[in-house]
């Protein structure tokens, strides 16, 4: 490929991030300011839903009712410390070793590091005027709430906390952490037909006993049909397995895998599956997300309180909408308001090649730094609790507490 070529490409693609980065600054659901974010909120917040949640978590909503989102710019980092975007997910602890039991194969979730934009970021010439503040105000936003809430419910010792924003006190930043609902569906399919079809198993029957039974339904689980698959949904069997742990919970490989809604360049979900092949290790995503909290409590007192931020849509940038040609950059303004609930989609494709020469561009020095506001690190240092530091962080990643929670005591 000519030099001509590859600096061709490199203009449209930094062209594409500018213009998905813009357009996401005009939707008027991105976060530019932290207070008048938190001016919109409903003063009656966490709440359950009017509709209680499956997993029993309080929410946040505006005034006019609707529910509470964050809509951002950020740095997808799966090689972070704190991203469990790899095989077995929030089973693996911080050093490497997997827990999987029943109890933890029900909660698995995927969870993904986000590092803030800043101006010193190696692509940071792509970003127009306002990406990096929108970043951190999302992130002071958080952290404001999360102070809202202790002084609301009582603060608690830092080893009784989960929050979304951890630290790196080495490297004197922040990131914010995305934790998806349960990957594995509590009423997978397959399941269903083997109870519905048992009845009129068992009464055929002319000889019974306990471990036949138990034998011939578990070859009924876990044997493979057409029917199974003929709508390429995932299951648990199609996971990336190294250590061959998931073959240890038979009744379980015809699973369905919920895939946590983060889409490709071509806006196609990419299925949990498909992460070591089509997810980066660094991408620039918008962000949309809601608030979860959980009081978990034992004799009427709090023993931990646990916040998470559920992606509604993670979508790396950048990207081209469905409807563009495969010449054409530009991205509407229509389709930077889509809202993660309207998409139909529930297959990935391989995702287009990126320049890699954008990687090692020379960043623009002459950035407007005024616009950007100052950084935060210093700043809001005060507000986030010490639980969110490294050393705290092992000792909540060492005994899984955050990951195996009992839905059913929250």
């Amino acid at each position: 490929m000519s030099s001509t070529t590859l600096l061709y490409a490199e203009l449209v693609h930094a062209e594409l991030v500018k213009t998905n980065l813009t357009n996401l600054l005009n939707d008027p659901h991105v976060i530019t300011s932290a207070p008048e974010f938190l001016q919109k909120l409903h003063s009656n917040n966490p709440r359950q839903p009017a509709e209680r949640s499956r997993d029993g978590a309080d929410k946040w909503f505006f005034k006019n009712g609707d529910l509470a989102t964050f809509k951002f710019p950020a740095t997808l980092d799966r090689r972070g410390r704190f991203d469990k975007s790899t095989p077995y997910f929030n089973a693996v602890n911080r050093n490497g070793k997997v827990k999987l039991d029943a109890k933890s194969l029900r909660n698995l979730k995927a969870v993904f590091e986000l590092r803030p934009l800043d101006v010193d970021d190696h692509w940071a010439y792509m970003y127009p005027d306002g990406a990096v503040t929108s970043s951190r105000q999302a992130l002071a936003a958080i952290l404001l709430i999360q102070g809202t809430l202790d002084e609301k419910r009582g603060r608690l010792p830092d080893t009784q906390q989960t929050c979304i924003i951890r630290t790196y006190d080495v490297e004197d930043r922040f990131v914010f952490t995305l934790t998806s609902e349960s990957i594995l569906s509590e009423e997978p399919e397959q399941m269903i037909r083997v109870a519905s079809s048992s009845a009129q198993q068992l009464a055929a029957e002319t000889s019974l006993s306990p471990y036949l039974a138990k034998l011939k339904r578990l070859m009924q689980v876990t044997s493979p049909t057409t029917e199974d698959h003929d709508d390429q949904t995932p299951r648990l069997r199609d996971m990336p397995d190294p250590d061959q742990l998931f073959n240890e919970f038979p009744t379980h490989l015809n699973d369905v895998v919920k895939a946590p809604p983060i889409f490709d360049d071509h806006q196609n979900l990419i299925l949990p599956t498909e992460y070591e092949s089509k997810l980066p290790n660094e991408s620039l995503v918008i962000v949309e997300a809601s608030l979860c909290a959980w009081e978990i409590k034992k004799g009427g007192r709090t023993e931990r309180r646990v916040m998470h931020l559920r992606p509604l849509n993670i979508q790396l940038v950048p990207f081209e909408p469905k409807s563009a040609q495969e010449d054409t950059v530009p991205l509407t303004q229509e389709d930077s308001e889509h809202r993660p609930e309207k998409r139909k989609s529930i297959k990935a494709t391989a995702s287009s090649s990126r320049a890699e020469s954008t990687r090692s561009a020379t960043k623009r020095k002459n950035l407007d730094t005024q616009n950007e506001g100052n950084k935060p690190k210093k700043i809001l240092r005060s507000m986030a609790p010490s639980s969110v530091t490294d050393d705290v962080m092992e000792y909540d990643d060492g005994k899984g507490e955050l990951e195996f929670i009992e839905e059913d005591d929250i």
